[in-house]
This record gives structure tokens, sequence and C-alpha cells, in this order.
């Protein structure tokens, strides 16, 4: 428990001291609807985004199932410190960079790399909530402790990494993914973008959710299967982003993804390709 608390205080240490520095410049690039529509304007020390999401996506990873959701967007930048769930993040970074969701400290910054920090909120797995995982045992819900880094190849190529870690001891073990974006087209007020990517685990994440117990055998009638570390599946996706005005912006996504590795030989998995897309609509200052 003492590493446990030492870590979460680093963490945060680190955060607030990037805060309290001057927000770095963003690197010069073509016109976006960030830069255009702020121009002009005296930029404040904080920005928010307030909005709403839909999404039809499959309940879980490898179900046969779909289901539609409506969830909050948002996110709030104060200097380098950034507060976000998954929609907002997005968002916030039209026209400038990413960071991810969760609360995000940039703390090393050259003209065409970045690497920071953060902390977020993993929501677990509710076993019950998707037919290919009833019976199974639920994934507790945790705080993981996340690096993230960029690599800028030209103005419109970028790419990323990022290492995850439970930092409760929960069963959700270390994520690790790894991505390219490519932006295919732009103007003043939007942009279109693609991107690819893969992601995996280490054994105790693989276990927790493509993994079968003895015990969760008995109750579900899946076969045992205990997974080893590795990866977990391949993604794509196209994503548009569009300025309505000053304020108001707009984004709509599709994408697909296939299991591969040990999670595409669990019994979890009855449907290795999936295929899902997102509209988003929020406020911006």
């Amino acid at each position: 428990m003492r590493a446990l608390a030492c870590c979460i205080a680093l963490v945060f240490i680190a955060s607030v001291a990037a805060a309290e520095e001057t927000p770095a410049a963003v690197p010069a690039g073509p016109a976006s609807a960030a830069s255009a529509a702020s121009a002009s304007e005296p930029q404040p020390d904080y920005h928010y985004v307030l909005g709403l999401q839909y999404q039809h996506q499959p309940q879980s990873p490898g179900a046969i199932q779909q289901h539609d959701s409506f969830t909050p967007v948002w996110a709030l930048r104060w200097g380098r410190l950034r507060l976000s769930n998954g929609g907002g993040s997005s968002l916030m970074g039209f026209g400038t960079r990413v960071y991810g969701p969760g609360a995000s400290a940039e703390l090393l910054s050259g003209t065409a790399w970045h690497l920071g920090i953060s902390l977020r909120f993993d929501g677990g797995r509710n076993s019950d909530a998707a037919d290919n995982t009833r019976g199974l045992p639920d994934v507790r819900r945790t705080m993981r402790g996340r690096v993230f880094a960029s690599y800028s190849l030209s103005p419109d190529l970028q790419l990323s990494a990022n290492l995850a870690q439970d930092l409760l001891g929960r069963g959700g073990g270390l994520v690790f993914g790894t991505g390219v974006d490519w932006r295919l087209a732009h103007d003043r007020v939007s942009e279109w973008t693609f991107g690819v990517g893969v992601r995996g685990g280490n054994s105790t994440y693989m276990q927790s959710y493509y993994g079968v117990t003895e015990a969760g055998s008995a109750a579900s009638g899946m076969t045992i299967y205990a997974p080893g570390a590795g990866f977990e599946g391949v993604h794509a996706g196209l994503y548009y982003t569009r300025a309505l005005d000053r304020h108001w912006i707009a984004y709509g996504s599709f994408g697909a993804s296939r299991l591969i590795d040990a999670a595409a030989r669990s019994p979890l998995d009855a449907r290795p390709l999936a295929a899902g897309w997102s509209l988003r609509l929020a406020y911006r200052r």
C-alpha cells in the first residue's frame, strides 16, 4: 500500500507542477477550426467542453449483441492540467493535441514529440450486461496510472503509444497500445482523420477480461481458459470533426475492430470482428 500511495502522489504532484508552468505553444501547422475560431480573441487560462454523445457498439469485446447509449462528454483544461472523459478529450484536443481521458499533464515536449502522465478511472466490467460474459465474475472498477507519448512525422501524420497500469490491484493489470493517425483532409472549420492501432495487456489483464476460471466455468458453462500476456486486438476508424461556430463543435466516427492472439481464442469471443459508430455535439469555450 505504501508503494501505491507513493505512485499516486508522484502522479498528482507532477500534474500540479506541470499545471503551474506556462502552456506550451501549439506547433505551427495548417489552420484548424480551433485556431480560426479563436485567433482574434484573448485566450483565458482555462477552457471547457460540455456536450452529449451517442454510441452504437457491441455490448462487450467479442459480444454478438449491439447496444445504444447516450452519455455526457466533458473536458476541462487549466494550463497544462487536463480533466476529461473519453468523449471530451478528443473535442478539447481538436486543433491542438489529444491527451486522452482522465487527469493528465504534459511533462516533456519538443518540436515533434510529447510525453505525459495521467490518472484515469477504469469502469471495469459488469459481466451480466453482455451475453458473452454472463455468469463470469465482474471486473472491479479501478484507477489507472498512464504514461503516453506521441511523435509527429509531419503536420498530418502522428505516431502514439501508451501504457496504463491498475494502481489499486483490482485485476485490471497492465494495458498497452500504439497507433498511427493520418489527417486526410482539412480546412478552416473541419477535418477528416483515419487511424489504426493495436492494443494488448499483461497476463492479469487478459485473464480478467478473456479468461475463464474453474468457478466461472461452472457458473457459465464455458470451457476453462487461461490466456497469457499478448495482443488483444487491432482497430481502425474514420473520424470527422467540424466547428459549427465559435463555440459549438460536432463529431462523428465509424470504426471496426478485430480480436487477435489469445483474445481471439477465448470462449468469450463469439464475434471476433465488430463495428460501431458514434456522434457527439458539444459546447466549447
